[in-house]
C-alpha cells in the first residue's frame, strides 16, 4: 500500500466493552502502517546514544520514530478517560500492555468471564421467529468471544451447538446430515447453507395456502357482485352479494358521510373461518342474525394478504372485560364501549358503525387510552373511538399498519412487532379461531386528589419526579427532609401530558469523568417562542460530567455564548479549586468561532465537537435537556399557567434535578458530589402554587393586610428564599415569609393559555425582569 494513501485508514474509536473488536481492528491498522512488530515486541534503547556508530544512531532513531507512530495511531482511538489512565506510558509495548490489563482485567477475571461465555454458550436455542442465519450469527459471536480467551472452540463443537439447538421445523434435515455427512469434515459455512436452503423451502410452502385462499376469495367476490350465492365445501359457507359503501381492504369507511372531521360512518366485513363447519363458531358466539358480507370491487387489485382465521367484529359481542383486545382485520378503527378507559376523549366527534347485518350503533367520541407495557413503561392507543354500544375492544389491524407496526401469523399465533423489529406481542389462536390481546390499561390520577397523600404531595414538589427515584432517595436518605414515599398504582395526570414520549435513541458505552471539571458538556437551544418575560429566546446549559450539576444561562442572541462561557469559567473554577480540562459540544458557530477556539486554547481546555448529524455524541446534554424540558412542561400543565412562565418552570426544574437522584451518580445527589454537602429539601413546594408573602410593618398600614397574594415561581438560591410573581404589578419578589396554598390551581385569563408550553429550557439567572402583564387570577379548590 502506497504511503500517500494511509491517510484513508480511519482509526476504530476505542470501546472497553468491545475491546476484543477493538483490538483486532486496531492490530490491521498499525500492520498496514508497518508498526505492529515494534508495538508486539517493543525494542531496547541504549543505555548511551552517543557511544553508538552513525549507522547504529540512524537505525535507532528510525526504530524510536516507528514506536511513537505507534503510540500516536493507538492515542487518537482513545477516549479521555482511559486517556488519563495510560497517558504515562512511553513505548507503544507498554501502552498496549497497559490496556490490555485494564480492559481483560487479571487472570482471574478473565476465567470468570470465560465460564460465563461458556454457559450461555451451552444454553442459547433458537427462537421460534428467528432466521438461522441471524441464529448462527449468535452462535459465531459466543464462540469468537471464547476464542479470544483462549479458549479453544473448534467447528465441530460450533456445527454440534447448532444442530441440537435448531427449532423443531428442522429435525429431518438435521438426521439427513447426520447420517449422510462425517461433521469432522464439514464447515460451519456448509452447514449454514443446508439450513437456509431448508428454510427457504419451508417459507415457500407457508405462502401457497394463502395465495390460495386470496384467489378461492376473489371468485367469491366475482360471484357475490352478481347477486348470486356460493355454496362450497367445508368452512367455505354462504353470503349474499351486496356490497356496502367503499372501504380499504375488508373494513374501510362507509361513503354515505363525506363529513370525515366529525360525523363518521365506519363498516365492519366478515369472513368465515376455515375448516370443519366454519360458521358455526361465529354464530355461536355473534347470534343467528350475522351474515356474510364480503365486499371486493372488480376494478382494484388486490395486493394484500388476507387472514381468513381472524377476528368477525359484531355489536353482540359478549363482554370478555375491559382488558380484552381483539385483533381485526375487518374494523376500520380502533374501538372501544367503555368510557373510564379513556385518558383523553373528544366527544365532539360523532358518526356510526356498521356492520355486516346492516345494523348501526352510534359513535359517541375519539380519544386516547393510556396501556401499561410489561415493562411498565406507558403508551398511548391514540384515535379510538368511543361507542358505549361495542361490548368488546376492537384493534384494528389495518390502522396498526398505518402507524408502522407488523403483523403475521406462524402457526396459530398472531405476531405483532414494532416498526424497529422487536416483537411487540405473541397472540395465540383461541378455540373459536379469534385472536385477543390481555392489555393492562391505567387510569391518570385526577390531579386536585394528589395534595392529600404525601407521596404524590413530594411527587409533585420534585416536578413530576417518579416514585422509583423518590423511594430511593428517602431509603438511602439521600437528601435531608424527605419521608418515606410509597409508590401508587395510578398514574400522575400532569406526569402523561408533560412526559410521554418516543423511547429514547439505545444507549451507547461511555466513560465518566473521575474528578470535577475533567470534562464539561455543554448546548445552545432556541429561539424559543414566545420570549421570556427577560425577551430571552435561547438558553446555555453546562454540564459537569463528573456530578452531573447542571448549570444554565439565558441568551437573547447566540452571540452572548462566549461571554457566558468566560463567566461560567470564571465561577466554576473558583468554587471547585479546579481546572476545566475539556469541554464537549456541537459544531454550532457559537462554538466554533475565532475567539471561542483562541480562548480555550489559551487556557488550555481541549475542545471536542461532535459528528456533523451526530447529536448522540452529545448524549449527556440531549438528556438533560429532554428531562428539564418534561419536568417543567408537567409543572406548568399541573397550574395551567401561561407559555410566558416557561422560564421560571425550568429554572426551577434545573434548580430539582441538582438534589435529585440520577443514575449516573450512585447513591448521591449532584449537589453533593460537587460541594460535598448533602442538600436539605424541606423547603420544597409545588411550582406555580399560590403564596401569602408577609408585608412588613413599614410597607403597610395600621388597616391594610398582613399578607399579600402571589404566584410562587422558584427559588432563589442567593438568599434562601422564594421567588414570587406578583399578578397585579407585574413584577417578581422575593420572601422568606411565605404560607403556600399548594392544592389551589391558578386560573390566569390571558392569551397564552391557548397555546401549548414549549419544548425548550431555561437559566438559572435571575436576573431577567417580568413585564408589566398583568393577570387576573381566581382560585379553585
Amino acid at each position: 500500500m502506497a504511503s500517500g494513501n494511509l491517510v484513508s485508514l480511519q482509526v476504530p474509536k476505542f470501546s472497553k466493552e468491545k475491546f476484543d473488536n477493538w483490538c483486532i481492528r486496531m492490530k490491521a491498522i498499525l500492520g498496514a502502517h508497518d508498526v505492529w512488530k515494534i508495538v508486539e515486541n517493543g525494542y531496547d534503547a541504549p543505555k548511551d546514544v552517543s557511544a553508538l556508530t552513525q549507522a547504529q544512531k540512524d537505525q535507532f532513531n528510525s526504530i524510536k520514530k516507528k514506536d511513537q507512530k505507534a503510540v500516536s495511531l493507538i492515542h487518537q482511538a482513545l477516549d479521555e478517560v482511559t486517556f488519563e489512565k495510560v497517558s504515562n506510558a512511553t513505548t507503544a509495548k507498554e501502552l498496549w500492555e497497559k490496556l490490555q490489563a485494564a480492559c481483560k482485567g487479571k487472570e482471574k477475571a478473565k476465567k470468570v468471564r470465560l465460564q460465563s461465555l461458556r454457559g450461555e454458550f451451552e444454553a442459547v436455542q433458537m427462537n421460534e421467529t428467528e432466521k438461522v442465519s441471524d441464529y448462527i450469527s449468535r452462535v459465531m459471536g459466543i464462540a469468537n468471544q471464547m476464542r479470544r480467551l483462549d479458549e479453544e472452540v473448534t467447528d465441530l463443537r460450533i456445527i454440534e451447538k447448532i444442530l441440537r439447538s435448531v427449532m423443531e421445523n428442522f429435525d429431518y434435515v438435521v438426521t439427513a446430515i447426520d447420517e449422510s455427512k462425517d461433521l469432522e469434515d464439514m464447515t460451519v459455512e456448509e452447514l449454514s447453507g443446508s439450513l437456509e436452503a431448508h428454510e427457504e423451502k419451508l417459507n415457500r410452502r407457508k405462502k401457497e395456502p394463502v395465495e390460495q385462499v386470496l384467489q378461492s376469495r376473489l371468485s367469491l367476490g366475482d360471484k357475490e357482485q352478481k347477486g348470486g350465492t356460493s355454496q362450497g365445501g367445508r368452512g367455505r359457507g354462504r353470503g349474499r352479494g351486496r356490497s356496502r359503501g367503499r372501504g380499504r381492504g375488508r373494513g374501510g369507511r362507509s361513503v354515505q358521510n363525506t363529513n370525515q372531521s366529525r360525523d363518521e360512518n365506519f363498516q365492519f366485513s366478515f369472513l368465515r373461518g376455515r375448516g370443519r363447519g366454519g360458521s358455526r363458531p361465529y354464530q355461536k358466539r355473534f347470534g343467528n342474525n350475522v351474515k356474510a358480507n364480503f365486499s371486493q370491487d372488480k376494478d382494484k387489485e388486490v395486493n394484500e394478504e388476507v387472514e381468513p382465521t381472524l377476528l368477525l367484529a359484531c355489536k353482540d359481542m359478549k363482554n370478555e372485560g375491559k382488558h380484552s383486545w381483539y385483533l381485526d382485520t375487518g374494523a376500520s378503527n380502533h374501538m372501544c364501549g367503555n368510557k373510564e378507559l379513556f385518558v383523553e376523549l373528544d366527544e365532539k366527534v360523532g358518526g356510526n358503525i356498521t356492520f355486516g347485518d346492516s345494523s348501526k350503533i352510534p359513535v359517541r367520541g375519539k380519544g386516547k387510552i393510556l396501556i401499561r407495557m410489561k415493562d411498565e413503561n406507558h403508551q398511548f392507543i391514540s384515535n379510538v373511538y368511543y361507542a358505549p354500544d361495542m361490548k368488546s375492544n376492537i384493534l384494528s389491524v389495518g390502522q396498526l399498519l398505518e402507524r408502522g407496526y407488523a403483523v403475521f401469523t406462524k402457526g396459530c399465533s398472531l405476531y405483532l412487532k414494532d416498526s424497529a423489529g422487536r416483537l411487540i406481542a405473541k397472540v395465540p389462536m383461541s378455540k373459536n379461531r379469534m385472536f385477543a390481546m390481555n392489555i393492562h390499561t391505567d387510569v391518570a390520577k385526577c390531579l386536585t386528589s394528589c395534595y392529600k397523600d404525601s407521596s404524590w404531595l413530594w411527587h409533585l414538589r420534585f416536578g413530576h419526579m417518579n416514585f422509583g427515584g423518590l423511594k430511593a432517595m428517602a431509603s438511602k436518605r439521600m437528601v435531608k427532609g424527605l419521608p418515606s414515599v410509597n409508590q401508587p398504582d395510578q398514574l400522575c395526570e400532569g406526569y402523561l401530558l408533560g412526559k410521554q414520549s418516543r423511547k429514547s435513541f439505545p444507549k451507547q458505552s461511555q466513560s465518566r469523568a473521575t474528578r470535577p471539571l475533567q470534562l464539561v458538556h455543554t448546548d445552545v437551544c432556541g429561539p424559543i417562542t414566545p420570549c421570556s418575560f427577560g425577551k430571552n429566546k435561547y438558553f446555555l446549559l453546562f454540564i459537569d460530567d463528573y456530578s452531573r450539576k447542571t448549570w444554565v444561562y439565558f441568551l437573547k442572541e447566540k452571540s452572548e455564548v462566549f461571554k457566558c462561557f468566560q463567566n461560567f469559567k470564571a465561577l466554576v473554577e473558583k468554587e471547585s479549586g479546579f481546572k476545566i480540562q475539556a469541554l464537549r459540544s456541537d459544531r454550532g458557530g457559537e462554538f466554533t468561532s475565532k475567539e471561542f477556539q483562541e480562548f480555550c486554547a489559551a487556557n488550555g481546555v481541549r475542545h471536542f465537537l461532535t459528528a456533523p448529524g451526530s447529536p448522540q455524541q452529545n448524549r449527556v446534554v440531549e438528556r438533560k435537556n429532554r428531562t428539564i424540558l418534561n419536568m417543567a412542561r408537567s409543572m406548568m400543565k399541573t397550574k395551567k399557567m401561561p407559555r410566558e412562565f416557561w422560564a421560571e418552570a425550568v429554572e426551577c426544574a434545573v434548580y430539582l434535578l441538582n438534589r435529585c437522584t440520577t443514575k449516573a451518580v450512585e447513591n448521591k445527589t449532584p449537589i453533593e458530589l460537587w460541594s460535598g454537602r448533602k442538600p436539605s429539601v424541606h423547603h420544597l413546594k409545588v411550582f406555580g402554587s399560590i403564596a401569602f408573602a408577609h408585608v412588613h410593618d413599614g410597607k403597610r398600614t395600621k388597616l391594610d393586610d398582613k399578607c399579600k397574594k402571589y404566584v410562587f415561581v422558584g427559588y432563589d438560591y442567593r438568599t434562601k428564599g422564594y421567588r414570587l410573581y406578583d399578578p397585579e404589578g407585574g413584577k417578581a419578589v422575593i420572601s422568606r415569609d411565605v404560607d403556600f396554598d399548594e392544592e389551589a390551581i391558578t386560573a390566569y385569563k390571558h392569551p397564552a393559555l391557548a397555546e401549548e408550553v414549549p419544548v425548550q429550557t431555561i437559566s438559572t439567572s435571575l436576573k431577567h425582569q417580568f413585564s408589566s402583564i398583568r393577570l387576573q387570577l381566581f382560585i379553585y379548590h
